[in-house]
């Protein structure tokens, strides 16, 4: 009776390893290789996650530019004009995502001052900035090529990537309808304007090089 007991015992301990095997390779597939969302409209995000401190400890194997092919406004104003939302904030962290080809930073943005419209709550926005870090691996997975151990850094239109602790001004868009971006997220909403960080002398200093004081911001984007 022990002895069938005990084998018992054994297999139930079995089909629980092998159960809790399954379950934890799922949810990997389902985080990582990006099954289908609601809408049934393939791959939606996150499909890969990057903390900072993974690529700090992995090699860097280059850079890669792209060119976004947006328009920029000449001015605060235009790039108000063109926003659906601008807030000061500041960056509370960071994390890098890649899907669909796409290299993206996700920011949290803490807001300081809202100039235009209304953020919904009083959380942190989720921000997407295009351009971040991709392993070499995943990289080789979507376009063919080596599958190197490291990561790549990926630009866009020259735009520095954002970093935790930053502060700025930030141009902003709701996420695109049908995007595969996370509801309820902002993108940049036009380029190297996007972002206006402060100067040593109280004025913030766009992407082009026009400086301004926050006042002259404020009433600029107040007529926009």
């Amino acid at each position: 009776m022990r002895v069938k007991a005990a084998v018992c015992t054994g297999i139930v301990f079995l089909l629980m390893i092998l159960l809790g095997s399954w379950v934890f390779f799922r949810v990997e597939a389902l985080a990582y290789d990006g099954g289908p969302d609601a809408a049934g409209r393939g791959a939606a995000l996150p499909n890969f996650i990057y903390n900072p401190e993974c690529i700090s400890g992995s090699p860097l194997l280059g850079t890669k530019q792209f060119s976004s092919g947006r328009l920029l406004p000449e001015d605060a104003a235009g790039a108000a004009r063109s926003s659906q939302l601008v807030v000061r904030g500041k960056i509370l962290e960071v994390y890098y995502t890649f899907a669909d080809g796409q290299a993206w930073t996700q920011a949290s943005v803490q807001v300081l001052d809202c100039l235009k419209g209304s953020p919904a709550g009083e959380e942190p926005l989720s921000v997407y900035f295009q351009g971040g870090y991709v392993s070499a691996e995943d990289f080789a997975a979507f376009s063919g090529g080596s599958r190197e151990e490291g990561f790549y850094r990926v630009v866009s239109d020259g735009v520095p990537l954002p970093t935790e602790g930053e502060e700025g001004l930030f141009f902003l868009n709701e996420r695109p309808e049908g995007s595969s971006l996370p509801e309820g997220t902002y993108l940049l909403s036009c380029g190297r304007y996007s972002v206006m960080s402060p100067a040593e002398d109280g004025q913030l200093v766009s992407a082009s090089g026009s400086r301004y004081s926050y006042d002259q911001l404020c009433a600029l984007i107040a007529r926009a």
